[in-house]
């Protein structure tokens, strides 16, 4: 700071952010500018202070090249966690100092939320499941006309088939458990039955590179044009090892 006291020893002033401060004493200040003029007076800029003198003075004019003095700012408490700026021969007035709750109620609004370190967990099949494509349930549609089936296996909806649908090849896997199982085929009532057999077969098969290969087919239930149009219901179980 000697340089600060050689220019107030030249007749010259201290200004901290536009304020006359020549009484200040050991007193360090840090990231600031600092202008000179002609007369010894020094002009110190400093962004991270807020200086508030009792009476002071308002600053001589200053020269072209130095940087025009702000107005002298309130002091208004920080609304962040950070550390209070410092402010010089003046306390905050205590109309504008925060209370505990505000400080408490800003705090937690900065606060970031914890990270959320809840472990995936990859739910693994039963030990006792049905693996997947090994039971299959296959439609065979020979032409016919009319037929609407409902297929379900314990309960569970699989398929409804209408005749001259898309072929359809189901894999099991998702509603067979081992054990017993009950298979239930419901042909709805039809006024104009007709063509050729419709097939569903149950069968153990394998998916070999995109091609499935049955085996011989546990249950067949089999509708022809011939069958009651009123509908029937079929009941079988399917006992899985």
């Amino acid at each position: 700071m000697s340089w600060i006291l050689g220019a107030l020893l030249l007749g010259g002033s201290v200004y901290i952010n536009g304020v006359k401060a020549n009484s200040l004493r050991n007193f360090e200040i840090e990231d600031v500018d600092i202008k000179i003029d002609a007369e010894g007076n020094v002009y110190i800029t400093a962004p991270n202070l807020i200086v508030e003198v009792a009476g002071a003075e308002g600053p001589p004019s200053a020269p072209v090249e130095a940087p025009v003095a702000p107005p002298a700012p309130e002091v208004v408490a920080p609304l962040a966690p950070a550390p209070a700026l410092p402010v010089l021969e003046a306390e905050p007035s205590a109309d504008l100092a925060p209370t505990e709750a505000d400080v408490a109620d800003v705090g937690a609004l900065a606060t970031p939320a914890a990270p959320d370190t809840t472990a995936s967990v990859l739910v693994a099949p039963p030990e006792n499941a049905v693996p997947p494509e090994r039971w299959w349930l296959v439609v065979e549609d020979n032409g016919s006309k009319g037929h609407v089936l409902e297929i379900a296996i314990n309960g569970t909806s699989v398929t409804n088939y209408q005749s001259g649908s898309a072929p359809v090849m189901i894999d099991l896997a998702a509603f067979l458990h081992p054990g017993e199982n009950q298979v239930d085929v419901t042909a709805l009532a039809s006024d104009a039955l007709g063509g050729g057999v419709l097939h569903i077969y149950v069968a153990p098969g394998a998916n070999q590179a995109g091609e499935l290969v049955l085996e011989e087919p546990v249950l067949v239930f089999s509708r022809r044009a011939s069958d009651d149009p009123a509908g029937a219901m079929f009941h079988r179980t399917l006992s899985i090892p």
